[in-house]
């Protein structure tokens, strides 16, 4: 068994895997959104992956967007959960 929220109950799993999910969705929007003026600017820069570089730059940008969201919505749900109290 997973460990629980100390204020909600739900399984820390479960919960994540939620948070993940929906900071994924968030960041693939912003991803589509932002990339391609963020891609202009900066053209890639020096990259020497067998992919092509915009392909994994693109992959990078998500990855970023999609762990800075999931900490900061798991810290909410921290926050509200600890509220409640």
């Amino acid at each position: 068994m997973d460990k629980k929220c100390p204020f909600c109950n739900i399984e820390y799993g479960k919960l994540l895997d939620s948070i993940t999910d929906r900071a994924n969705k968030i960041a693939e929007e912003f991803t589509e959104k932002s990339f391609p003026t963020i891609w202009g600017i900066g053209m890639g820069g020096i990259i020497t992956i067998p992919m092509s570089r915009k392909s994994l730059a693109r992959f990078m940008f998500l990855t970023g967007a999609t762990q800075m969201l999931t900490e900061h919505i798991m810290n909410e749900h921290e926050n509200q959960c600890s509220n409640k109290n």
